[in-house]
């Protein structure tokens, strides 16, 4: 689907909310702002969740780091991205603040919150920001608005910028859950049971070169190219591998990482 061109007004907000727009939960959410509605955001992408089963809209480059990590987290059951406040209470908010609430073409437009998950039981309201914007007056009064909204209604809020974040432990993440999941390229869960054997025991013998062990064991057991680094992968998920995701992996020698 391409993007398309969405003009906010009056009737653009009551078509969002009868569209469900920001409500639901797990798959059944639906963001208050996707990526086919603004096509000037910029570097926005659409990545499916491994929490939710559902495809995730994110508007910036930070937001996808920072959506890695959560979605890595056992602990976190529920991911809502682009979440919306109520129009009402962020109207007052402003008036009690004296300050312009966001406006587009005459019409106010709805405050929404980059993050608002589901940690341990407890929900939790993020702002991803680049670090310089935060020096930005309208910026900080947007942010305001978000801060008091969400201590009326006892949710936990904080900014993250890129100073938080690990990009390196993102790309990590992102780098695991890419490509076809072993079990898809070997269908046989006695093959499957040997192969993870087989391989931990040459991958903990630090003397074979880890390219080597790849190659091997594709051509000694016919498999397709690539289905042993997925199996690498898959043992680093279920932490059967144990690696340190701060620093980068290195596909022709990531035992450096070993823990």
């Amino acid at each position: 689907m391409g993007k398309r061109n969405v003009k906010w007004s009056e009737r653009t907000y009551l078509r969002f909310l009868r569209n469900g727009r920001g409500k639901g939960d797990l798959a059944a959410y639906k963001p208050w702002i996707t990526v086919h509605d603004f096509p000037s955001l910029g570097k926005v992408v659409r990545i499916k969740g491994l929490t939710t089963g559902r495809i995730h809209h994110l508007l910036s480059q930070l937001e996808k780091y920072f959506f890695w990590e959560l979605d890595n987290d056992p602990l976190v059951t529920d991911i809502k991205e682009q979440f919306p406040l109520s129009l009402s209470e962020t109207l007052m908010i402003a008036a009690n603040l004296d300050i312009k609430h966001p406006i587009i073409n005459d019409f106010p437009y709805v405050v929404t919150t980059d993050f608002f998950y589901c940690k341990n039981g407890e929900w939790y309201a993020v702002t991803v920001k680049p670090s310089e914007k935060l020096k930005e007056k309208r910026v900080r009064e947007k942010f305001e608005i978000e801060r008091l909204y969400w201590e009326k209604h006892n949710i936990s809020w904080k900014i993250v910028t890129e100073k938080e974040l690990s990009i390196t432990t993102a790309s990590n993440i992102q780098w695991l859950h890419t490509g076809e999941p072993f079990e898809k390229l070997v269908t046989s869960k006695t093959m499957q049971k040997k192969l993870e054997g087989v391989f931990l025991e040459l991958y903990e013998d630090k003397s074979i070169p880890f390219m080597l062990i790849l190659d091997s064991l594709e051509e000694a057991c016919s498999l397709c190219s690539g289905t042993i680094i997925q199996l690498f992968k898959k043992m680093i998920l279920e932490e059967k591998i144990h690696c340190d995701l701060r620093k980068p992996i290195h596909t022709y020698e990531p035992r450096n990482l070993f823990a």
